[in-house]
């Protein structure tokens, strides 16, 4: 079985993301998903849909707005700005581990 046969239904995408399938539904209604249909009308995902939905997810992590993941615009500054905050977050997450490590080795 190729890669591009391999189908998900809504809700092992959403399971896989650990996302609702609300979210997915939404993200198809505004245009940023667009799975095929079977005989009953249930969504396919396909490989495709679900590299997109995994896109998807990482742009709003990023604090993208739903139109920006539409329009594929995705200004510079904000990903620089989300850059430095996931950096100031290591730092932090760093200095809790370095502390952890201390109490724990005590």
């Amino acid at each position: 079985m190729t890669a591009q046969s391999v189908t998900h239904s809504i809700t092992d995408l959403a399971e896989s993301f650990g996302t609702t399938l609300r979210a997915l539904r939404f993200y198809e209604q505004r245009g940023l998903l667009q799975p095929a249909r079977d005989g009953a009308n249930q969504r396919i995902y396909s490989e495709a849909d679900r590299e997109r939905v995994a896109e998807i997810m990482l742009m709003r992590k990023l604090g993208f707005t739903v139109r920006e993941i539409k329009s594929g615009r995705f200004p510079r500054e904000k990903f620089a700005e989300q850059l430095a905050l996931a950096r100031r977050q290591r730092d932090e997450l760093d200095q809790v581990i370095a502390e952890l490590e201390q109490r724990a080795a005590a």
